[in-house]
């Protein structure tokens, strides 16, 4: 599970492995000696009735903070799946991309239909059929997450299943995610909604559901080798930004051979830059797995 939530909930993290350089202070930091084993989704009144999602609609659903035994900053997960026969649940091998801080979630209709999709096999648009009216599970997964925003395993804990017994799903097949290339070479355009149709040569795309991969050819002008990638359109700081470095500076690179490869700092604000860069086409490759960059020149 990744997630961008790094900076807000390292101090949580470190302070649930004890690390404090004061060994005077250790009697008052928390430290989580066992894995946590309550954590309730409460089941809302609506899992009795028909619901139709779409794309506006929003599923209610509140819990219990597990047993942590200190007030801990948890992130949760939702986790869909549909009911079979005999009550077997298939659940969708991916959690709901949006998570949550806090015990209570409006959870996109949108989303909900996407994990549906995905737990019935439906791949692509051509795929999907309208199964109808069926029981669909939900359960809610917590941990809280270190510094390299990875979840502390000790802090995981799955809630208990509750069954919505009579929800209509549309089409709504998964997509490769996106991301975009902000910097010289597109003149700055700010990463946010409404240059969305401005950024539309400047999107580079995951080369597969879930793969983590990211890849697109672009014509880079001259003197304009200079940028980093945003993974959402939230503005300058809205923690979208992966860069080279943590700092907001910009660090010169060398194709050699027509060729970088590098590190990428999630987030990060540095700029990869070529000075005296003559033009031309480069093939960039993201790699969110391994959190490396490749620049080839074509």
């Amino acid at each position: 599970m990744k997630h961008n939530k790094i900076f807000s909930l390292l101090a949580a993290g470190m302070a649930l492995l004890g690390m404090t350089s004061c060994a005077d202070d250790n009697d008052s930091n928390p430290v989580l000696n066992t894995a946590p084993t309550t954590f309730v989704l409460n089941t809302p009144t609506m899992s009795e009735q028909y619901i139709e999602l779409s794309e506006d609609n929003t599923v209610t659903l509140s819990w219990s903070q597990p047993d942590y035994t200190f007030a801990a900053l948890a992130t949760y997960y939702i986790q869909v799946g549909v009911v079979g026969n005999g009550d077997a649940i298939t659940w969708c091998d991916d959690l709901l991309e949006t998570t949550y801080t806090t015990c209570k979630a409006d959870v996109s209709g949108e989303e909900i239909a996407m994990a549906i999709n995905a737990a019935d096999g439906f791949k692509a648009d051509e795929d999907y059929r309208d199964m109808g009216v069926r029981a669909i599970a939900m359960r809610v997964h917590s941990a809280i997450l270190d510094g390299e925003n990875n979840d502390i395993p000790i802090t995981k804990i799955v809630s208990n299943t509750v069954i919505f017994k009579k929800m209509q799903s549309f089409k709504a097949i998964k997509a490769p995610k996106k991301m975009w290339i902000i910097g010289a070479c597109g003149g700055w355009t700010e990463p946010s909604e409404g240059s969305r149709e401005a950024l539309v040569d400047w999107v580079i795309n995951e080369t597969g559901v879930g793969t983590g991969i990211y890849q697109g050819t672009y014509e880079i002008p001259a003197g304009n080798f200079q940028f980093r990638i945003y993974s959402a359109l939230t503005g300058w700081d809205g923690g979208a930004s992966i860069g080279s470095q943590e700092a907001d500076s910009n660090k010169d690179i060398t194709l050699t051979g027509g060729v970088y490869d590098g590190d990428a700092t999630i987030p990060g604000k540095g700029n990869w830059q070529v000075a005296g860069w003559e033009g031309g086409t480069v093939r960039i490759t993201l790699n969110m797995n391994t959190k490396k960059v490749k620049f080839e020149q074509l």
